[in-house]
């Protein structure tokens, strides 16, 4: 048994590794939520935090 590395080096060498975003469309941010809010939204599973960003992007829209 060899590592997989030391087998295929030129395969190892791409997996688990994202190129970048073509187009990004989100900006990475720190926000502070109330613990109600944040418990509501990750109670919904994987990616909870695109029903936040729609959310927030609802609100902007009739404001």
């Amino acid at each position: 048994m060899r590592p997989f590395a030391e087998v295929f080096p030129h395969l190892a060498a791409t997996i688990g590794k994202r190129g970048p975003q073509k187009a990004p469309t989100k900006v990475s941010t720190t926000l502070r939520l109330s613990p109600g809010v944040l418990a509501h939204f990750r109670a919904t599973g994987k990616g909870w935090q695109a029903p936040i960003d729609q959310a927030l992007k609802d609100w902007v829209a009739s404001h």
